[in-house]
């Protein structure tokens, strides 16, 4: 099951929804590789790939200047509490 990008997920700073994009496409990846039982476990893969897209942002939001830290997308302000 492919999953799918949607602009409800977006944080509203460029360069952090354009990483969150690639983890869509990160994960898609690694739902075919787990599809075709490719020889390379697919955590290690997934891992490798992703690691770099969660550095930038943080270096980013750290440096004197940048914007204040987002807050959850509006995908997840809307979802129901597990109390509501």
């Amino acid at each position: 099951m492919l999953v799918k990008w949607s602009d409800n997920y977006s944080v509203g700073i460029p360069v952090i929804d354009i990483q969150h994009k690639e983890l869509f496409v990160l994960t898609n990846k690694l739902n075919e590789i787990i599809q075709n039982k490719s020889v390379q476990p697919p955590q290690a893969v997934l891992f490798e790939k992703a690691q770099p897209l969660f550095r930038q942002p943080q270096q980013a939001l750290a440096r004197p200047g940048a914007p204040p830290r987002p807050g959850p997308c509006r995908a997840f302000s809307a979802a129901p509490t597990a109390a509501g």
